[in-house]
């Protein structure tokens, strides 16, 4: 009886990046930079706080440099948009809780 040869490949295991332990920054300390020029349709993004760090992995931003202050990643600039701020909230008090009566109610 005849066996089947199996291929075994080489298969590349995929190596876990290492776990780099963040030096503890003030919240001044905890900055985020956004770079980009008209030469270059890439976008450089270095971020000392941990949590955004996390953020930009999660949504798979390319992340090109780790240290222990911070990381640097890089986005195309199309995904970068300022917004203009909103509209400042008005602080008048409705009619209906200042007490006042409405038209319709005489």
């Amino acid at each position: 009886m005849r066996t089947a040869k199996t291929k075994t490949a080489a298969v590349k295991k995929k190596v876990p990046a290492q776990k780099i332990r963040m030096v503890k920054l003030t919240p001044e300390e905890k900055e985020t930079v956004i770079n980009y020029d008209k030469s270059s349709d890439i976008a450089t993004v270095w971020c000392a706080d941990n949590v955004e760090i996390n953020k930009l992995l999660r949504k798979g931003i390319k992340c090109v440099e780790r240290t222990r202050f911070g990381a640097k990643f890089e986005i195309n600039k199309k995904y970068i948009t300022i917004r203009k701020p909103p509209k400042p909230k008005s602080s008048r008090v409705s009619k209906a809780t200042s007490g006042e009566k409405s038209k319709s109610d005489n």
